[in-house]
């Protein structure tokens, strides 16, 4: 099987039941269903950071307007896009902040954030020489466990250490790129030099899934001595 087709494959469990009526979709150990808006569940977790942190956790209010559908794209065409000239705290940006992307790329590195403890993964794309970055955010953090997308942030976050160990402060790079499929929001943060960030900033964040296609090895096996 090629590598299109068994990408395709992994998508078929989110993309083929049905949800695009809905108009609040909840996603959930990879179940989708009607519930209510983020603003109407109880306060719950920490503070954590500071730009936009509702929008990087689908508990914003425009959340419920998110298409939970994914839409395959490239690295290089997220990269491609052009970035906003404002970027609202509780609001999103049509149409990439409102759209959910699937992506097949190369991981290259990973951490985690000083300040919110998010994960930090540095993507890289197929074919051309271009990095952007994917957030797992930490889900003891109040926006994520007031998001109706709390299910799948935490078993995103399990897989992804599963695979790879837990990540530190310390950027932890590979030895060589491993094959990573990433399944998440579209989102436009600001320029302050992190590792890995786009030319225009984009991100997928909050990602909602990660796979690993090749159950034969695992990334942790590939991290570059420190």
């Amino acid at each position: 099987m090629n590598s299109s087709a068994r990408f395709l494959c992994v998508l078929v469990g989110v993309t083929g039941m049905g949800f695009r009526s809905l108009h609040v979709t909840q996603f959930s150990q990879g179940m989708i269903g009607p519930i209510a808006s983020p603003q109407a569940r109880a306060p719950c977790g920490v503070h954590c950071g500071t730009e936009r942190g509702a929008v990087k956790t689908l508990s914003d209010a425009d959340a419920s307007k998110v298409d939970a559908t994914p839409v395959l794209k490239t690295v290089h065409w997220l990269v491609s896009q052009d970035p906003p000239n404002e970027r609202p705290e509780n609001n999103r940006i049509p149409t990439i902040e409102l759209t959910t992307f699937a992506v097949e790329a190369r991981l290259l590195g990973f951490k985690r954030e000083n300040s919110d403890r998010d994960f930090h993964i540095v993507i890289g794309d197929m074919v051309v020489r271009e990095t952007m970055i994917v957030e797992i955010p930490n889900p003891q953090c109040k926006g994520v466990c007031a998001s109706a997308a709390a299910g799948a942030m935490l078993q995103a976050g399990r897989n992804f250490v599963r695979h790879c160990g837990a990540p530190t402060t310390n950027l932890k790079k590979l030895t060589k790129p491993f094959w990573v499929h990433v399944t998440g929001v579209g989102f436009f943060d600001f320029q302050h030099r992190q590792t890995g960030v786009a030319k225009n900033a984009i991100e997928l964040h909050p990602v909602l899934k990660i796979d690993f296609p090749d159950d034969t090895d695992d990334c942790a096996r590939h991290l570059a001595a420190q």
